[in-house]
């Protein structure tokens, strides 16, 4: 008797095997060469639709800061600090003025070493006064003391500014500064 797999083999004829041998390999190459490849860039491309889909989201949560920020940049603004308005000092004055320094630097724990006006700038066309004051004290103390001096209604400019350590590590300061003045009256 013969088996069954003998009985197959004589019915089927060779080049039916060999043409169905080389259909399933192409089949198997078109799925590896062409199939697979497009499967996987299919999927690669659903991958960063959804990263941009995200990034997209992200920046609609962004709009309006951006149109806020935007808008803030085409706002003109003022760059001139909030100082107060300033009067002149009338020429009478110039001597109490160095009182009212002292008194300021008392006030801000400051010591004064001394303070000059330079009278000697002033002219009868003169609108301004030049001063220089010496200080010695801390440092956040001496902050204080120009926050005063810039608030004082006569003040013009600082037009200098040094800080000096000593050996023993005690902060000096000297500050030039320029004062409006009244015009002379002839």
């Amino acid at each position: 008797m013969k088996a069954a797999g003998d009985r197959f083999r004589g019915n089927v004829p060779i080049r039916a095997v060999v043409f169905g041998g080389v259909f399933l390999l192409g089949a198997a190459l078109y799925w590896g060469l062409v199939i697979y490849p497009s499967f996987q860039s299919l999927s690669r491309t659903r991958q960063k639709i959804a990263e941009k889909t995200q990034v997209l989201e992200n920046q609609k949560g962004l709009l309006t800061v951006y149109a806020r920020a935007r808008q803030m940049t085409r706002q003109q603004y003022d760059m001139a600090l909030p100082l107060p308005d300033s009067k002149s000092l009338p020429r009478t004055r110039l001597i109490a003025i160095t009182d009212r320094l002292s008194r300021m630097a008392e006030k801000n724990r400051m010591d004064i070493l001394g303070n000059t006006v330079h009278i000697n700038g002033v002219t009868a066309e003169s609108r301004s006064i030049a001063m220089t004051i010496q200080l010695k004290g801390r440092l956040s103390d001496f902050r204080s003391y120009l926050v005063d001096v810039v608030a004082m209604e006569s003040f013009n400019a600082v037009d200098g500014l040094n800080i000096y350590t000593d050996k023993t590590h005690t902060k000096y300061y000297t500050i030039d500064i320029r004062l409006w003045l009244e015009a002379q009256t002839p």
